[in-house]
């Protein structure tokens, strides 16, 4: 570009010399120096406008960098022997998620969760066998828990973000209860376990509960699930495999 201005601004000089040739040579000489001198400041103030013009273009803004996610919160840590009634606190804000394990002679456990209100939230285990598992509480409101035990147990408040997940198209195998994450859209569940035939319950939160299995029998099947599936809690004793696509 710069050399095509001043190609032009050569020609239009050479063309204003050849026509004053014939005129007075003093007055033809200074009249001549100062079109030259105006014509080659055009160029030049040309030149520099073409130059912040293709600076600008071709100045490009650098993306911003994303968010680092949060770390995972270590879990709260809750011990006891007996019968007890303990407040309990979350990691973070969302659903509440309970690892829980007692039990061991085999006797009646169960664990109660209350909110602020003294309302009854979810009943967390219930079961006269060694227990060892995760439960959840979707709606997040558990503050208290009554336990009912007749030896030691260990009760972690642990932040959802630290649950094993399943992406879609994938599977996964675990055993007992469970709370799994759901990473992409799935639209089928194929679901199989409770060999034992004991009660065996899958659950999908999206964050609206849908049931997906409730059965005592023997399980083997596929079932619709919602593609905005974000949760899904396994009740189960003993092993069981979860496949979404």
């Amino acid at each position: 570009m710069k050399k095509l201005w001043l190609f032009l601004a050569m020609g239009l000089l050479a063309s204003i010399l050849v026509a004053c040739g014939n005129s007075d040579s003093s007055n033809g000489s200074d009249s001549n120096d100062e079109t030259a001198n105006e014509i080659i400041e055009d160029v030049e103030a040309n030149d520099a406008t073409e130059t912040e013009k293709e600076e600008e273009e071709e100045v490009e803004p650098e993306p911003e960098p994303e968010p680092e996610p949060a770390p995972v919160p270590e879990a709260i840590v809750y011990e006891g022997n007996g019968d007890d009634v303990i407040k309990i606190e979350k990691t973070e804000e969302g659903p509440v998620v309970l690892f829980i394990k007692g039990n061991e002679e085999s006797r009646h456990f169960s664990v109660k969760g209350f909110d602020d209100n003294d309302n009854s939230t979810e009943l967390f285990v219930n079961t006269t066998d060694i227990y060892e598992g995760i439960t959840l509480d979707p709606r997040g409101t558990t503050t208290l828990l009554e336990i009912s035990s007749k030896g030691p147990w260990t009760i972690e408040s642990r932040s959802v973000r630290s649950m094993r997940a399943i992406e879609s198209p994938g599977s996964i195998e675990g055993t007992g209860d469970e709370v799994l994450l759901v990473e992409g859209n799935p639209s089928l569940a194929k679901i199989k376990g409770n060999s034992g035939e004991r009660h065996f319950a899958v659950k999908s939160y999206d964050p609206d509960k849908d049931l997906l299995v409730n059965t005592t029998d023997a399980y083997e099947g596929t079932t619709r699930i919602s593609k905005d599936a974000i949760i899904i809690e396994v009740t189960a004793i003993g092993e069981w495999t979860i496949s979404l696509e």
